[in-house]
């Protein structure tokens, strides 16, 4: 029987064996045989049948480092795609209009009057003319422009029936809430009212009111905050400028640039200036004496596109109430 050679007679370097293929190491080439050769920097790259180097695939790049190693480095850096300019509000211009200048009575200051009432009772609308075939009224704080159930307040429109005698049924082209005085437009003919609104609507004309806020206010400033109107929310505008500082006060003209449903009351609210008398948005405070029993604020103007200005002069309650401020607190400017 024969016998295995001793592990000493088996080949000591691996080197020697034959090549996969039949083929030994170092001897001539096969046709299936694997080769090495190398590439500039002394990488070997294996190969088959071919010397030539492979071509890199599509997105990948061939760098050398400067230890002089080759790799392959992915080229996967995704250009970046262009982004679409934010749209930015532009600023709307002011239309040329006249100064505002708000006259406070000298009064002298009696700490044991009694603390102003507002009775919309013996209160009434102005006519002060009409425009483009619109009514122009000066509305007091207190009346509501639209019936509302439950509400015993006046309506404007029955007092428009009465002292006017429009030919059909009235009804006003722009809004203003039950406690804002000031101007409103009501017409009796819908082709002047579908006009007019369309100027409304379309924001293209330019509101000021006269309002008295709590705390000292900055000299002007823009305030841009967004309104919840329903289900949605809705951007927002207003700008003001400060007329005076009025003790803890501040008399200012404010110009919203929409006209969204209480817009300066609740601008005014959000930045910590509420408006004296708010009792939706604000604090009344009675204790002070300073409570004009209404809320403090009164559409003074519209300035159309065709120059026209429309005016409603300030609410004679406001001016007292101006008047016993300063009185009492003085005012700076």
């Amino acid at each position: 029987m024969s016998q295995s050679p001793p592990r000493s007679s088996r080949p000591a370097n691996r080197a020697n064996r034959p090549a996969k293929g039949g083929t030994p190491a170092g001897g001539a080439g096969h046709s299936k045989s694997r080769t090495t050769e190398s590439r500039p920097g002394g990488a070997p790259v294996r190969g088959g049948g071919s010397s030539a180097p492979r071509a890199p695939k599509a997105g990948v790049a061939v760098a050398e480092r400067s230890g002089g190693t080759a790799q392959k480095v992915a080229d996967r850096v995704r250009q970046p795609k262009p982004r679409a300019a934010a749209a930015t509000a532009e600023p709307k211009p002011e239309r040329p209009q006249p100064p505002i200048h708000v006259e406070i009575p000298a009064v002298t200051w009696d700490p044991s009057a009694p603390p102003l009432r507002y009775d919309v009772s013996t209160t009434r609308p102005t006519l002060l003319g009409k425009y483009r075939g619109a009514w122009v009224i000066d509305k007091p704080s207190g009346w509501l422009v639209h019936p509302a159930s439950n509400d015993p307040a006046p309506v404007l429109d029955e007092w428009i029936q009465g002292e006017l005698r429009p030919n059909g049924t009235v009804s006003p082209i722009h809004r203003l809430d039950k406690e804002t005085s000031g101007l409103v437009l009501v017409s009796d003919r819908g082709d002047v009212r579908g006009e007019l609104g369309q100027i409304f609507a379309g924001h293209d004309i330019d509101k000021t009111y006269i309002a008295v806020v709590h705390g000292r206010c900055h000299r002007k400033g823009i305030i841009r905050r967004k309104i919840q109107d329903g289900a949605r929310m809705v951007n927002a505008t207003t700008r003001y400028r400060l007329l005076r500082w009025i003790g803890p006060y501040s008399l200012l003209i404010a110009r919203p640039e929409e006209g969204r449903k209480h817009q300066i009351r609740r601008h005014f609210s959000a930045i910590g200036h509420p408006l004296l008398g708010d009792a939706r948005y604000g604090e009344l405070r009675p204790w002070l004496g300073d409570e004009p029993g209404r809320l403090a604020l009164h559409a003074f103007r519209l300035v159309f596109a065709d120059g026209t200005v429309l005016e409603a002069p300030l609410a004679p309650e406001l001016t007292v109430l101006l008047g016993r401020l300063a009185a009492r607190y003085g005012s700076a400017g």
